[in-house]
């Protein structure tokens, strides 16, 4: 058995875009003071001399909350214990955490069955006094205080205290997975369930666990007094029990309430000014995911490899392993550029093929066939908005005409490119229906592969909109107003046209929709002869259909603005 204990468990809700919201608590907070929660920075003090800062508790009360949920990943185990943020290497002052340790050490592999037994403990709410900003800081323009103060103060917070213990039964193949899954619940299952800490459970858990090596992974924060032993599944159940009357009036600070300065009376401050705050939290839960993707498969890799003995099969783990590797080291990269700064263009990396490998060694039956990440809903209306913003405040006729014409012919590219990913996403979902008709097959795969073509080369040869013609024109007029018109203009037709960009769903997007065509056809022909596709085979046909209800929005949108911008624009 292996026993884990971490000291301090850090957790945290995503963060909204609210007048309040609650974070993590982290050290170095304090109440009044200031916190940027889109980049998720410490920040100083704002208060005004009237100010107090004494914390008052008005009412004593206790929640506690108690839970089994079994686990299928490494994604689902962060959710569960809200430190996807943690896990994925930090973000702002979320770094450097003992839960990044706790989770990165527990390697949840796709043959091993996992329980979580998770149990809260919340006490009443600690609120300070009374807050003033300082008439003088309150004045200042948005972005000099935001750098000073952020766009939060802390008003409070939240104390008690958590206790979430993972139970691994480990075994070898697929199908006793499965087998162990169904015992351990009592009631067949094998997807993901919560159960409540009863006997009933604990009986069917123990005759599932008898025969299999058992692990424990613990973590544990607040309360008084030293951590027990907890090895078996008696254990764990007595300590989730008596945690409660544990924390006590001890537990410790778990998050930090947040409220807006501008509920603070006499405080105005203008929302901040060059960053897209949804672009950015879209950005920062994309790389999120991807990253815990690349995890999960990592921690399967690496349990197949601990029982392979096939030198040739140990390689070809070991290269699709390191590229796994590099994806999480760019995410973390990704991800502290963004906190560093919001404005910064981000790449969102993709994950390595799969095709080839002996996905059932991975506890993987069949090959997923997914789309690729989708590129931020309504970023493209937004620059084009910007674009339109700067070009009514041009007194130059002539500019203005050539930039109106250039920003059209683009919005009209972008119109007929999203038309194309919508065909191709409803030619992947035929495959489900013909996947086990070969010539059907062929004629679903040449159409996705004649659309792709079609896609990338126009979007590569976007003679459409020559930037260097708009960049040049009128070289001596070309200042203040204009250079502003080309460079949001360029904004948009540089990611637009990159392969490593994913922002409006251009040439990147189109490389990842490439990558799901080249796996299907990849996947289906490695089907052995005689046997069935389906078997091998699957199209995520849910996944996808939320691609298209997605890619549908972005194209009313686009649709909404054109008839909107019309009355504004000539």
């Amino acid at each position: 058995m292996r026993y884990l204990v971490a000291i301090e468990v850090l957790s945290l809700l995503c963060v909204c875009r609210a007048s309040q919201n609650n974070v993590l608590w982290i050290p170095g907070m304090e109440l009044g003071g200031g916190f940027d929660d889109v980049t998720a920075q410490i920040k100083g003090l704002a208060t005004g001399s009237d100010a107090d800062l004494t914390p008052r508790t008005d009412a004593k009360s206790q929640y506690v909350s108690a839970t089994v949920v079994k686990l299928e990943d490494s994604q689902s185990f962060s959710r569960q214990i809200e430190a996807s943020l943690e896990v994925s290497g930090g973000y702002g002052a979320f770094q450097g955490s003992a839960t990044t340790s706790f989770v990165n050490n527990l390697e949840m592999n796709s043959y091993s069955v996992y329980f979580l037994v998770k149990v809260k403990v919340v006490n009443s709410e600690t609120l300070l006094t009374k807050m003033t900003v300082t008439p003088s800081e309150a004045k200042l323009d948005s972005n000099l205080f935001n750098s000073k103060y952020g766009n939060k103060y802390v008003k409070g917070y939240v104390s008690g205290g958590e206790l979430y213990a993972v139970m691994e039964i480990q075994t070898k193949s697929y199908s006793e997975k499965n087998s162990v899954s169904a015992e351990a619940t009592g009631s067949g299952s094998v997807g993901l369930a919560s159960f409540s800490l009863t006997a009933k459970f604990k009986a069917d858990f123990a005759s599932a666990a008898k025969s299999h090596s058992l692990r424990v992974y613990v973590e544990r924060r607040g309360g008084w007094g030293q951590d027990l032993p907890l090895e078996t599944l008696d254990q764990i159940f007595e300590a989730a029990t008596k945690f409660p009357s544990v924390i006590g009036d001890n537990g410790k600070r778990l998050k930090a309430i947040l409220i807006s300065y501008n509920t603070l009376q006499g405080v105005n401050i203008a929302p901040l000014t060059g960053i897209d705050v949804l672009a950015v939290e879209t950005f920062k839960n994309q790389l999120i995911d991807v990253f815990l993707q690349a995890k999960s498969k990592v921690d399967s890799v690496k349990y197949v490899m601990r029982f392979n003995s096939d030198a040739s099969l140990t390689e070809t783990l070991t290269t699709y392993r390191d590229a796994l590797i590099v994806v999480m080291q760019k995410c973390r990269s990704e991800l502290n550029k963004l906190s560093m700064t919001p404005s910064s263009s981000i790449s969102i990396p993709a994950l390595p093929s799969s095709v080839g490998l002996p996905t059932s060694l991975l506890g993987v039956k069949k090959v997923e066939i997914t789309p690729p990440v989708l590129f931020a809903p309504g970023a493209f209306v937004h620059a084009l908005i910007a674009i339109k913003d700067r070009i009514v405040k041009i007194s130059n006729n002539h500019f203005a005409s050539k930039a109106v014409t250039a920003k059209n012919l683009l919005k009209d590219h972008v119109g007929d490119n999203l038309a194309k990913i919508h065909q191709f996403m409803q030619y992947m979902l035929y495959v489900p229906k013909y996947i086990e008709n070969r010539s059907v097959m062929t004629t679903i795969i040449n159409v996705l592969k004649t659309t792709v073509d079609a896609a990338k080369y126009k979007i590569s040869n976007m003679n459409i909109v020559d930037t260097q013609n708009l960049k040049s024109l009128n070289d001596s007029a070309v200042t203040g107003t204009h250079v502003e018109v080309v460079k949001d203009f360029l904004q948009v037709v540089v990611p637009y046209t990159s392969t490593t960009d994913s922002t409006y769903g251009g040439s990147y997007y189109w490389i990842g929709l490439e990558r799901a065509y080249t796996d299907l056809n990849n996947a289906i022909k490695a089907v052995p002869s005689g046997s069935k596709v389906s078997d091998y085979v699957e199209v995520a046909t849910a996944i996808w259909r939320t691609a298209i209800d997605d890619v549908t929005a972005e194209k009313s949108r686009l649709y909404e603005y054109a008839r909107k911008r019309r009355a504004v624009v000539a």
